[in-house]
């Protein structure tokens, strides 16, 4: 038996237990941010980890269809990806990797420029696929692509809550407010979570969610909701270097602790998805 199959019958077996009939909470989250290069993918992989360490089963999906990383992070090379599940060329089970003890990674693709468009093969599979996959986890990272732009749109709409990643650059900032902009346009409801990644300590992060809100609340009349930070950390930068994330190899950091530190507010903040699921997510990814 492969493991596409092995994990479908886990699916199965767990959508036919007692309580699977009066519903089951599954917490999506976006992970996003105004521009590259400000550290969102490895907010999202190592956060992923802390939750998967404390007992909860998470998935990663790999939602940057341009410049998907989070395998190179991990240091896999996955055979196949989620561009082949669009290709009608594999099953989602089939690309469903394991990452570790209660964490499970959907492998994004490269060079495609516009899935939407390209159609689905085996729609109805799909679909079965998708409702057995949500039985089996309890948070989902939506990895997403950098900037602004409508897959990324459909993704932060797709999703229970979006955690916007900045730093302390002001092209960061200025970018974020402009992804923010868009969003609540096409989503009034959104909810907004700010993490500030790689800054020197609270204070710093504390002046980037200042301006960051101040901007939201004078041109948007809108508010902002400051999560976390993590800090600057020579582990983070090793741990991509090796390819492994700091939450494995780091015993005692700062990186570490905002991390673990995140993760406990998450369990604390998240309430049931209210309607929302992968199947949604998957719609608005997939189709035009």
């Amino acid at each position: 038996m492969d493991q596409a199959e092995t994990l479908r019958r886990l699916a199965a077996r767990k959508q036919k237990q007692p309580n699977a009939e009066e519903g089951h909470d599954i917490h999506i989250m976006a992970v996003t941010s105004g521009k590259g290069g400000v550290g969102k993918s490895n907010v999202t992989l190592n956060t992923a980890v802390a939750l998967a360490k404390r007992g909860h089963n998470t998935l990663i999906l790999d939602a940057d269809m341009g410049t998907a990383n989070i395998d190179i992070l991990l240091g896999i090379d996955p055979r196949l990806n989620l561009g082949h599940v669009i290709e009608g060329k594999a099953g989602l089970f089939e690309i469903l990797t394991k990452v570790t003890d209660n964490l499970y990674l959907v492998p994004g693709a490269s060079g495609i420029m516009d899935p939407g468009y390209m159609g689905i093969h085996n729609l109805e599979q799909l679909r079965k696929d998708i409702e057995q996959l949500e039985s089996m986890f309890q948070y989902v990272f939506i990895d997403t692509a950098a900037g602004v732009n409508q897959m990324v749109i459909q993704a932060l709409k797709g999703s229970d809550r979006v955690l916007l990643i900045c730093n302390d650059e002001p092209t960061s900032i200025v970018d974020a407010y402009a992804l923010v902009k868009v969003l609540y346009k096409q989503d009034p409801e959104a909810v907004i979570q700010l993490v500030v990644n790689d800054v020197a300590g609270e204070e710093e992060a504390e002046d980037v969610y200042g301006k960051l809100r101040a901007a939201i609340q004078h041109f948007l009349k809108r508010d902002l909701e400051y999560l976390n930070h993590i800090a600057h950390d020579e582990v983070i930068a090793r741990g991509v270097i090796l390819q492994k994330p700091f939450m494995f190899t780091a015993a005692d950091s700062p990186a570490r602790g905002h991390v673990e530190t995140l993760a406990e507010k998450l369990e604390s903040k998240l309430k049931p998805s209210h309607g929302k699921g992968l199947l949604q997510l998957f719609q608005r990814l997939i189709q035009p």
